[in-house]
């Protein structure tokens, strides 16, 4: 693990040991676009007790697009009146990113679903 791994790893742990969770938008605002190993990181958030609550909501990038074209409007620019083609244009402009990013992402997600399957089989 390099330096800058650390660092972030550190600063990760310190948001999370206050609330006991992180959101993936601040673990992305963290990394940034820094070459973090996200198998390791999933793997430090485990051992260290705190859990990842995915916070993304495709209806408030929608939201953001459509109020950002209604500016671009009033000033005079050219926006789109569709909600779709805007949000479409909007998670195809960068910043992308990586895939190893949305692999930390995936992975959380699959752990949560796994225990909540197995709470309701310790029901039934």
């Amino acid at each position: 693990m390099n330096n800058t791994e650390k660092n972030i790893f550190n600063e990760l742990l310190e948001r999370g040991k206050q609330s006991g969770t992180l959101s993936t938008k601040e673990i992305y605002n963290v990394i940034d676009e820094a070459d973090v190993d996200l198998d390791k990181l999933s793997e430090f958030l485990d051992q260290n007790n705190i859990k990842v609550d995915d916070d993304f909501n495709v209806e408030d990038d929608l939201n953001k697009a459509l109020e950002l074209s209604e500016a671009a409007n009033e000033k005079g620019g050219t926006g789109m009146d569709d909600p779709v083609k805007i949000h479409l244009r909007e998670i195809g402009s960068p910043p992308r990113r990586r895939a190893s990013s949305r692999n930390v992402l995936s992975t959380a997600m699959m752990r949560r679903v796994t225990g909540s399957l197995q709470r309701i089989c310790v029901l039934l």
